[in-house]
């Protein structure tokens, strides 16, 4: 940089702003770096059993089957229901909050298989979406949880005067929708 020359400096800054843009943009569309399939423990298998448990699968997930599509960061989303009312927190828990849609299952296919009695169970709906007929309905939610998606329906976040009502209607569609709610499972 010559002292004096502000077109240089100013180009430099124009370069530097435009990634720093595009890098935001790209962590906000895949929901940041730690969303990918990976072992965190020395001791991970594919476990039919453990598997099932979102806390071995988040510390485990590659073993356990995880496929790198539409993925929540931790287990920890499973209890942020609050941030999917936030529009710029949604990215935070993706497939949690419903900004992707979580159709496939995140475990090994046959441990779905073996589980698919259990589709009534949060935890095995949650990892196995594609084999518990998550998207197979027009009335769904995009919300992981249906349980959630009522709580706020009740207290009138579907309503067009809420300032929830366009969140909602996008990630909680079969509940707030007055023909579907009787087709959403409990």
């Amino acid at each position: 940089l010559i002292p004096g020359n502000s077109t240089t400096f100013n180009v430099d800054m124009k370069v530097i702003i435009q990634i720093s843009i595009l890098s935001a943009l790209i962590l906000g569309v895949f929901g940041g770096f730690e969303n990918i399939c990976k072992n965190t423990l020395a001791t991970c298998t594919k476990d039919e059993v453990r598997c099932m448990s979102p806390a071995y699968y988040f510390q485990c997930s590659q073993a356990c089957g995880c496929t790198d599509s539409c993925l929540d960061p931790s287990a920890d989303c499973l209890n942020e229901s609050d941030i999917c009312l936030k529009e710029d927190e949604r990215r935070r828990c993706p497939r949690f909050c419903g900004a992707c849609e979580g159709c496939n299952n995140l475990v090994h296919n046959d441990i779905c298989d073996k589980n698919i009695h259990r589709c009534s169970e949060y935890n095995v709906r949650y990892l196995c979406a594609q084999t518990c007929g998550k998207c197979s309905k027009s009335c769904r939610n995009k919300l992981a949880a249906d349980d959630v998606c009522n709580t706020f329906h009740k207290y009138g976040y579907c309503s067009r005067t809420s300032q929830y009502s366009k969140i909602m209607n996008e990630v909680c569609h079969g509940t707030c929708t007055s023909g579907c709610r009787n087709n959403i499972n409990p």
